[in-house]
């Protein structure tokens, strides 16, 4: 079931850690599946991605140019890129704009769900895409960076807009970015994934290289 929800990973953007116990507390722990399936149901998996040459400082054939410092850590060692957009779609928005409404705490615990399941249907667009190139032995793509993202580090969040509309994904998923580069639906990810025909490793991804890592509460370990 690609849109199964990890309540893991909700618990964990609610910052409700080991040290609470679910069983003390049935009430929540019966609010939380109830949330988690509807958000199951309400969302939408599509992704869309394309594969560009790395050239320089630019992707061949865009006007993406990787001018910050962490991308081009990140992309490192790679000959070409993997541009992705994924979303889960607007039904997630609107259970959470109705219980805004009607019950503060279930839109709290249905955003949770919403960012999750976008993190999910991006691992499950990068798994299909990596299949389909591993399937295709004369690109010479057998390796993979992790994903990195618009807004990490010091690659700006503004590059929303410019995958957009390399990708078209207005059209192709319904995926639209405003001028102060929020994605529509919100529970939306971009990213970029450096591709290698020998071992690579996305050197600035993960919890563990953010500046923030020591303070976030939201980390994963």
């Amino acid at each position: 079931m690609v849109n199964k929800i990890d309540k893991g990973g909700v618990l964990r953007l609610l910052a409700y850690n080991s040290a609470h116990n679910l069983n003390n507390t049935p009430v929540i722990d019966e609010l939380v599946n109830e949330c988690i399936l509807e958000a199951e149901n309400a969302s939408q998996f599509r992704y869309i991605y394309k594969i560009f040459d790395i050239n320089g400082c630019k992707l061949e054939g865009t006007d993406i140019y990787l001018n910050s410092r962490d991308i081009k850590a990140h992309l490192e060692g790679s000959s070409k890129c993997l541009v992705l957009a994924a979303t889960i779609g607007v039904g997630v928005d609107r259970l959470i704009s109705k219980y805004e409404i009607t019950n503060i705490t279930k839109a709290v615990i249905i955003d949770a769900c919403g960012s999750v399941a976008a993190e999910r249907a991006q691992t499950k667009a990068i798994s299909e895409a990596a299949q389909a190139l591993m399937s295709n032995k004369g690109m010479g793509c057998n390796f993979m960076t992790s994903q990195y993202s618009p807004g990490y580090g010091d690659f700006p969040i503004s590059m929303q807009n410019k995958i957009i509309d390399i990708l078209q994904a207005q059209k192709t998923i319904g995926l639209t970015v405003t001028e102060n580069h929020i994605m529509i639906p919100r529970k939306s990810i971009t990213s970029l994934t450096g591709i290698s025909g020998q071992a690579v490793s996305g050197k600035l991804s993960g919890c563990k290289n953010c500046v923030l890592y020591n303070k976030c509460k939201f980390k994963k370990n």
